[in-house]
């Protein structure tokens, strides 16, 4: 690999390419890395694949424009848009000149990487953000065009060891950074007022967070809902996010046997109030069938908040470690679900687990230390 040297008078200029910037995890954290790295070592600049959001109201893009950070949108929506969109990246990216493009998701390191490579940037690092089996076409592709990037980041040893076993990526390119959330500013959220959508006063609140898609698993969790909600009587399902099952997942829950159910099942759509929402509830839940690594995870441990989470499928491992066990569950067995549910109706236990998350989440998962480690890791490979 070759080797740069930057005068220490001058700034890394850092290129992030990313596929959209509605909020989700991997946008989260490339919006935090690009307001928190060291402005006087970096200069970073957003490209983004797609159009300016509708409703920026729901984007990252009022907290990086606040922020100062430019952000360029290359407007493509479909594989005709892909080839101005190529070149428009070429020229912008020709403009700034930078010395280190880093993308985040499959289509952003796609053309990420096969533009930088052709206006000659010297380091091109792609970020592998979920170990996504189910589609093959990207794993050929991702294959096929490795040789144009020097370097990808993992988010964890799981998805690392995917992309080298089922992606067939060279090991010597692949680092592991994992993601980290603002500990201190869940620490000091206040809690929801939730009193408007309790049917029972004083109930205890399950909550789901994340986009309503097949991923997340919630197609089967509502299926079984009838089967274990009859033994938490006085618990709320709070389910936050949009998402193409939105429709489906509300048509389930209009069923009959739904019925003496219905009214502790409760569809908020998109909320601003991540934070205070988390303060409020009980126990996060994350029924997905694959992950990389689960930002909400990270920010429910902060709030000092208990989860359940799909064993082996929800990217937790190396985030619980030895809590885990007691924080999840065998994906698509009901009676699995149940035990750690009703273990986790208790009290006692769940306030137990959730200082205990809090203690590991600050010590290994903080938004610092993750920021920290881009920047190293970014020097290193600039200035040798």
């Amino acid at each position: 690999m070759r080797l740069m040297s930057i005068p220490p008078s001058r700034k890394i200029r850092i290129a992030l390419c990313i596929t959209d910037l509605d909020i989700g995890g991997a946008e989260r954290i490339m919006t935090e890395l690009a307001i928190r790295m060291d402005k006087t070592r970096f200069e970073p600049v957003v490209y983004v694949l797609q159009s300016r959001p509708v409703r920026e109201e729901q984007s990252c893009v009022p907290e990086l424009e606040q922020a100062g950070i430019p952000v360029y949108f290359l407007d493509i929506c479909d594989k005709w848009s892909l080839i101005k969109g190529f070149f428009k990246l070429r020229r912008l990216l020709l403009l700034q000149s930078p010395h280190l493009l880093q993308s985040f998701l499959f289509h952003a390191n796609i053309l990420g990487r096969t533009t930088g490579f052709w206006v000659r940037i010297p380091f091109r690092i792609s970020g592998i953000r979920v170990a996504e089996g189910a589609n093959r076409r990207h794993l050929l592709m991702d294959r096929m065009t490795q040789h144009l990037s020097n370097a990808y980041i993992c988010v964890n040893s799981n998805v690392a060891e995917f992309t080298v076993e089922k992606g067939r990526i060279d090991p010597g390119k692949i680092t592991v950074i994992e993601n980290g959330v603002d500990v201190r500013a869940l620490e000091s959220a206040v809690p929801a007022d939730t009193a408007a959508i309790e049917s029972i006063p004083g109930s205890k609140k399950m909550i789901f967070i994340g986009r309503l898609h097949h991923q997340k698993g919630l197609d089967w969790f509502l299926a079984t809902l009838p089967v274990w909600m009859r033994h938490l009587p006085d618990w709320e399902l709070l389910l936050v996010g949009e998402g193409p099952e939105d429709a489906a997942l509300k048509e389930r829950i209009a069923q009959d046997e739904y019925a003496p159910f219905r009214n502790r099942i409760h569809f908020l759509g998109w909320r601003p109030d991540i934070p205070e929402l988390l303060t409020a509830s009980d126990l996060l839940v994350l029924p997905s069938r694959w992950e990389g690594m689960p930002n909400v995870v990270l920010q429910a441990m902060a709030a000092r908040k208990p989860v359940l989470v799909s064993r082996k499928h929800a990217g937790c491992d190396g985030i619980l470690a030895n809590l885990l066990e007691r924080q999840s569950f065998t994906l698509f067995d009901c009676d699995s679900l149940i035990s750690r549910l009703r273990y986790l109706g208790d009290d006692t236990v769940r306030l137990s687990l959730g200082e205990q998350n809090h203690r590991r989440v600050r010590e290994h998962f903080s938004i610092e230390r993750m920021v920290a480690a881009y920047e190293s890791f970014w020097a290193h490979l600039v200035d040798g």
